[in-house]
């Protein structure tokens, strides 16, 4: 497997980012999995607010906020499907004074421009990830995971396949498409790489004309019993 970071210009709200791909890549690998910044969606969807209006935003866009700061500045709240800070919400990378939300809808975007980019290089399989960091349970630092996922199978079901020893297997499955996000993050940065784009080639994945969901319900989660009973 091997990814490749791509460099863009500085990207402004309401550019279109699918030519600002189409610019900097030539060329593009039959097979290949296009890796996109959530942030970069964001901004193409004009998704920037005031930064004084963050907490009312925030209440906006979470279905459930924590009633005290986890950390300064900090609240953890439950967001379309995904436990992360802030609603994801961010102010790094935008000018000052300013924030910018997640994307709206992630997986019709993540399809369109798959759509579009099959179309312009002529390729029938291809995978998109739109992806944000996010940090886990008492681990230190921030992986990735995908918002939006259109082209591949994002899980991959194992339950009934046997183990080294003949055991089989009751409960494992893949996060596919997070793990590719979280290969594709290590290259991307976080800082002012303005590499907004990954393309992984050869990855181990299998392709289907379709976008997947990825989140499942709090109440099958394995974690629920950290939940707060608002979401159970």
């Amino acid at each position: 497997m091997n990814i490749k970071p791509v460099k863009t210009a500085l990207i402004k709200p309401g550019e279109n980012i699918f030519e600002v791909f189409t610019e900097s890549v030539k060329k593009l690998k039959e097979g290949s999995v296009i890796v996109i910044s959530s942030k970069i969606v964001a901004l193409q969807q004009n998704r920037i607010i005031n930064a004084k209006d963050f907490r009312k935003m925030l209440q906006k866009e979470a279905k459930y906020v924590s009633k005290k700061e986890t950390a300064k500045h900090i609240h953890l709240t439950f967001t379309n499907g995904i436990l992360i800070p802030n609603a994801g919400i961010d102010f790094s990378n935008i000018e000052k004074g300013k924030a910018i939300l997640w994307p709206k809808n992630s997986h019709k975007a993540a399809e369109e421009f798959m759509k579009k980019t099959k179309h312009h290089y002529k390729i029938k399989h291809l995978g998109v990830l739109i992806i944000d960091s996010r940090c886990q349970m008492a681990r230190e630092g921030t992986t990735a995971i995908t918002l939006g996922c259109a082209g591949i199978e994002a899980v991959s079901d194992e339950r009934k396949k046997k183990d080294l020893f003949g055991n089989k297997l009751n409960v494992t499955k893949i996060a596919v498409a997070d793990s590719l996000a979280t290969a594709a993050h290590i290259v991307m940065g976080e800082s002012k790489e303005r590499t907004p784009f990954a393309i992984i080639e050869n990855a181990p994945v299998k392709f289907a004309n379709r976008s997947e969901r990825l989140t499942i319900s709090p109440k099958k989660c394995l974690f629920r019993e950290l939940y707060p009973k608002k979401l159970l």
